[in-house]
């Protein structure tokens, strides 16, 4: 499973929305995250379920791993 993990502004970049609409999709419970300090962090299998597909996250996002941001 790949450590991935995303900002509201990488969501809202890639999607092309707000950040408003990503924090609400977080606040209604349709995208689950995690608020370890000041910032939402959403992960990989969040994106996963919230979009339905992962052939889909991969084609929006790119391959689990490929951007640096894998924690570990």
């Amino acid at each position: 499973m790949s450590k991935r993990r995303f900002s509201i502004q990488d969501i809202a970049d890639t999607l092309d929305i707000s950040r408003r609409t990503v924090r609400n999709h977080i606040k209604e419970g349709d995208l689950p995250a995690i608020k370890p300090g000041r910032e939402y962090i959403i992960t990989w299998s969040d994106l996963i379920e919230w979009l339905g597909n992962e052939d889909r996250v991969r084609d929006l996002f790119g391959e689990p791993g490929r951007d640096g941001q894998d924690s570990g």
